[in-house]
């Protein structure tokens, strides 16, 4: 499929000096910005020479030397006819296209420079800049360069594609409109460019414009299925997601038995929370491929995140045939043993998975927790150990540690890692409450209180935040402020106290992930 909005040079020409072997790119590929690469082409127009016959007959040796690929010598003839007629602008557009081929940037930046001030009215200088600066990550230059081309030459396709997408990996999206429109002009059947204008309308706030090119792109003729997937995808990255579920939704009713289009949105609408409609579009696209090993899982983390335990567990069995030796299975297994209270039958399932593959370190952080809801304090700092060990960059697992080794005791080691969750998760409210009651631990009271004011500041209902900072008050003597605080956690453990009796348990689930 053609990229979207990728850098671009002018056609070949007589004229052009092509290298191949120029740096790669950063590309959009499939409507989604992806690792892949391109080999870009730089905009270098040859102006004729013109001269006495020395210097004709001098052109034709550089000429030569660039096609026999001697181009360090034609380097050197040029330098030294530039030495004889340093105002000739043709003599310094052609070192650079030469400084371009012996990869040497910034000589062939300089030589363009120079060919600017020379020519300042010749778009094609500009446009040449540009691409080099673009490569070379100055998009500050790139986008000077680019803007004041155009301005000399409004329609040149290239200039119009590469302004466009510096513009919206700058992030700014309202001015990539207009070249994105002009491209549209130039190339109405492109998808690429449509796609990229649909992002930069939306981005830019005009609903009403982006709604009109989604509903145009949708028309065109040569729009497959496909293409409609991907731009949804491409609109989920940029955190479209009303685009991008009214496209999902426009092809699931336009192909009702596309499973791929049914997991997408049911994915959608997990993220957005929206457990029954994402249950019964995952469910629909398991209907439709039962085999798909990833859309039955994915209708498992429907169910488990929605708190649907006891369905979340009836579905594992039922493919348990199919899908059974998963990793991904086993763990979701796990996951619906603890929903429902199961704890040892969870510990079970995750032991065995650790055994089987002990890469997974989500498996051995579960498994912390299993074994301490089963008071089994050491055997869960070995497991929160051992998960830190394969990723140290999780703020919920040394908080877990943490927590583990204030309850055993061991203060100074659980203010190390609490510390270590918050810088990680600084949002992590809980985290701070735990911190708190090690320094409460260790009489260090304005401590506590200061982690535990920022605390309820944030999170005004946390319950075991007051509780912590009206026992500090009272510590400090702050007899009001305890009172207070009491005052405030009877009520909302009244409230706690009725929102656990609407439930069958409470395990907590973000222990799962």
């Amino acid at each position: 499929m053609r990229r979207p909005l990728t850098p671009a040079g002018r056609q070949r020409s007589a004229q052009t000096v092509d290298d191949p072997r120029r740096p790669q790119l950063i590309d959009k590929s499939d409507f989604r910005y992806i690792g892949s690469v391109f080999a870009s082409r730089l905009v270098l127009a040859l102006a004729l020479l013109q001269g006495t016959v020395p210097a004709e007959r001098q052109s034709d040796a550089i000429q030569q030397d660039i096609q026999a690929g001697r181009l360090r010598d034609a380097r050197q003839k040029l330098q030294q006819a530039i030495r004889s007629s340093p105002q000739d602008a043709a003599l310094w557009t052609r070192l650079g296209e030469v400084e371009v081929r012996l990869k040497d940037d910034q000589a062939a930046i300089a030589a363009f420079e120079r060919v600017r001030s020379l020519t300042p009215g010749d778009a094609r200088t500009y446009f040449n800049l540009g691409l080099l600066y673009m490569e070379q990550g100055n998009t500050g230059r790139a986008l000077e360069m680019y803007s004041r081309g155009l301005k000399l030459d409004p329609e040149d396709e290239a200039a119009n594609q590469n302004y466009a997408l510096l513009l919206t990996q700058a992030g700014r999206p309202c001015e990539a409109v207009n070249p994105l429109q002009k491209l549209k002009g130039m190339k109405s059947a492109d998808l690429p460019v449509r796609v990229s204008l649909i992002e930069a309308q939306l981005k830019c706030g005009n609903e009403e414009a982006g709604r009109r090119e989604l509903d145009e792109f949708r028309q065109l003729p040569s729009v497959t299925v496909e293409d409609q997937i991907k731009l949804a995808q491409v609109l989920v990255q940029d955190h479209l997601v009303e685009a991008a579920e009214s496209t999902l939704e426009y092809v699931v009713q336009a192909s009702p038995d596309l499973a791929e289009a049914h997991a997408n949105l049911g994915s959608l609408l997990l993220d957005k929370g929206d457990f029954e409609e994402a249950a019964r579009q995952l469910g629909q696209a398991v209907q439709l491929a039962p085999t798909s090993a990833e859309y039955s899982m994915e209708l498992a983390q429907v169910l488990l995140k929605a708190g649907q335990y006891p369905t979340a567990l009836e579905f594992l069995k039922a493919v348990k045939d199919q899908f059974g030796t998963l990793p991904e299975y086993q763990y979701k297994l796990a996951w619906s043993y603890y929903g429902l209270g199961q704890v040892p039958q969870a510990a079970a399932q995750l032991e065995a998975l650790a055994q089987q593959h002990p890469e997974l370190d989500r498996a051995h952080y579960s498994l912390g927790n299993c074994y301490v809801a089963l008071g089994q304090l050491e055997k869960a700092e070995m497991q929160y150990r051992k998960a830190i060990a394969l990723d140290s960059n999780r703020g919920s697992y040394h908080s877990a540690i943490g927590q583990v080794l204030r309850k055993q005791g061991k203060v100074g080691e659980a203010i190390i890692e609490l510390e270590k969750g918050l810088q990680l998760e600084p949002s992590d409210m809980e985290s701070r409450v735990q911190l708190a009651i090690c320094y409460q631990q260790r009489a260090e009271l304005p401590k506590a209180e200061r982690l535990l004011e920022a605390a309820v500041q944030k999170q005004p209902n946390l319950l075991n935040a007051h509780r912590v900072l009206a026992q500090v008050y009272y510590g400090e003597g702050k007899k009001a402020q305890g009172d207070r605080e009491s005052d405030l956690v009877s009520k909302l453990d009244s409230e706690e106290t009725r929102r656990r009796a609407q439930m069958m348990d409470s395990p907590a689930p973000q222990t799962f992930q």
